[in-house]
């Protein structure tokens, strides 16, 4: 292959990459990191090496699954500087300039919640720069099957998500086949995924839903912290306040709690996409040798 064939080939993938990306971030993410990386070191041979991009975000965008939002950085954005999505992103009315790249963007009606990010390949920084830019956000709920006959629900309860170091309270009912009754229900804690729509991790907490201490201290402290509370609402939020404090001090409750997650055999819950369905896992951190599979499952977005 002569070296005018590459370098047409080179352009080529290049153009096609950028008109995916005005469209629909579709197909493999790393197959167009690499073709934008190959441009890339073209371009960086015949116009040679840019400044590094310095880019800064104005706002992050919280997105709502299928809705659009704007997008806005500022940088050092040289002639071929290339913004490469995460797959299922779509862009539109993208305009890159010298000092500021704007573009509206949205993820497809059925994603899941998680960070959204661009990648931004420069001439001379061929192996471009990942940015979290936007985080798809809003309320989730899960339903899983395990192969132990569990039929698990994992409700948000409270806020949903809000952007990265933002966690929401979920509540996990477990079921035994179709009963309607849960015989276990536990709070839990959950983490963002790397990528939105990603896999997400459920520690369950020792208490069951509502039960947790420190939830239950913190809205005890912003009540107080009312103006218009009387003396006498004022002294009873201060003793239940006291009350929870001694609760969480209490070790005999404290082991009785421990005792009783050991029992109940499981203390973490994987939920991973699977095509249109969820697989995943649940085990006991601490390693008792207990695991069941998920086997299936969906999701439903229920708003901000």
């Amino acid at each position: 292959m002569t070296r005018q064939i590459r370098s047409i080939m080179i352009a080529v993938v290049g153009a096609l990459l950028l008109w995916g990306a005005t469209r629909a971030a579709t197909g493999n993410y790393k197959q167009r990191i690499q073709a934008a990386q190959m441009a890339c070191a073209e371009d960086t041979k015949r116009l040679g090496k840019a400044p590094s991009p310095e880019v800064t975000l104005e706002k992050p965008a919280l997105l709502s699954p299928g809705e659009p939002a704007s997008i806005k950085l500022n940088g050092k954005f040289p002639e071929g500087t290339r913004f490469v999505w995460d797959d299922g992103v779509t862009v539109e009315g993208e305009k890159a300039m010298s000092n500021s790249y704007t573009a509206t963007i949205r993820v497809p009606a059925g994603a899941g919640p998680g960070p959204v990010s661009v990648t931004i390949i420069v001439r001379g920084h061929c192996h471009g720069q990942e940015f979290n830019v936007a985080d798809n956000g809003g309320k989730y709920d899960y339903q899983v099957n395990a192969d132990n006959g569990w039929r698990i629900l994992l409700k948000n309860v409270g806020k949903g998500f809000a952007g990265s170091g933002q966690y929401p309270d979920y509540c996990a009912e477990f079921y035994q086949g179709a009963e309607t009754k849960p015989f276990e229900t536990r709070g839990t804690t959950v983490s963002l995924p790397a990528k939105f729509g990603g896999t997400l991790m459920f520690d369950l907490k020792p208490d069951s839903c509502g039960g947790d201490p420190a939830r239950q201290l913190e809205e005890v402290m912003k009540k107080m912290m009312d103006p218009n509370l009387s003396e006498k609402q004022r002294e009873a939020m201060a003793a239940k306040y006291q009350q929870i404090m001694a609760d969480m001090m209490d070790m005999n409750k404290i082991k009785a709690q421990e005792e009783k997650a050991k029992q109940f055999g499981f203390n973490r819950v994987i939920v991973e996409p699977d095509g249109t369905g969820f697989k995943g896992s649940l085990y006991y951190v601490g390693g008792n040798g207990k695991t069941a599979k998920i086997t299936g499952g969906s999701r439903k977005f229920l708003g901000e």
